[in-house]
């Protein structure tokens, strides 16, 4: 099957088994999700800060790299890069992802 046809599941599950920052389990993938959710605002907005649960988080990450996470996962290729996603995730306390 071609990748353009993979659900969000099947893309988190061969990143994961790649990546360090990714457990592989459900629990952790609806908590990717919720990073992934807070990812794409903060590049479509072009911003570092976000208001999450009432606090303004400040992520001190470059637009690039959180850019470079997101090639990651669309195009399921793995990226040493890719593993910053868990300072997105520690800074919103979703320890599992």
């Amino acid at each position: 099957m071609r990748k353009s046809r993979w659900s969000s599941y099947d893309k988190y599950l061969v990143l994961a088994d790649s990546s360090t920052a990714l457990q592989g389990t459900y629990a952790s993938y609806m908590n990717f999700k919720r990073v992934l959710e807070v990812l794409n605002n903060l590049v479509a907005k072009r911003t570092t800060q976000y208001l999450y649960n009432g606090d303004m988080i400040n992520f001190g990450m470059k637009q690039s790299e959180m850019e470079s996470i997101l090639a990651c996962y669309d195009e399921v290729e793995y990226h040493p890069r890719f593993d910053n996603i868990r300072l997105i995730s520690n800074k919103l306390n979703l320890k599992i992802i």
